[in-house]
């Protein structure tokens, strides 16, 4: 019988960014704080998600930079969830896009069921 795995999810956000609002946390602490609470769900007693956020990641090897690194956890996340504030994050040096922008178009682009997903999900 086959052996199950854990459902990979990536949380993308801006780090030091409050969220805007009553009592604005910053970005980083509320991927934490989310990590947390998704990685303590069951399902029939079994943990069932693995979070990964940039916080606890061990550094990348020496070939890869920050924005190969984190583009590839996009793509090889079953679940993407992005925090955002509006602001795009760091760029590449000569690019006009930040990081967070490009997590975000990547994961909207590989998306198997992309077209019914709507990028801007607003609070009360």
């Amino acid at each position: 019988m086959a052996r199950s795995r854990k459902l990979t999810v990536m949380i993308s956000s801006r780090c030091k960014d409050f969220f805007p609002g009553p009592g604005g946390r910053n970005l980083s602490d509320i991927r934490a704080d989310l990590k947390k609470e998704i990685e303590s769900s069951s399902v029939l007693g079994r943990q069932i998600f693995d979070v990964w956020i940039n916080e606890d990641a061990p550094p990348a090897e020496g070939r890869d930079d920050s924005w190969d690194h984190c583009l590839a956890q996009v793509k090889d996340c079953d679940i993407l969830i992005v925090l955002s504030n509006g602001n795009a994050g760091w760029a590449k040096s000569g690019s006009d896009i930040g990081i967070c922008h490009a997590e975000f178009m990547l994961g909207l682009a590989i998306s198997p069921a992309n077209s019914g997903l709507s990028p801007f999900l607003t609070g009360p």
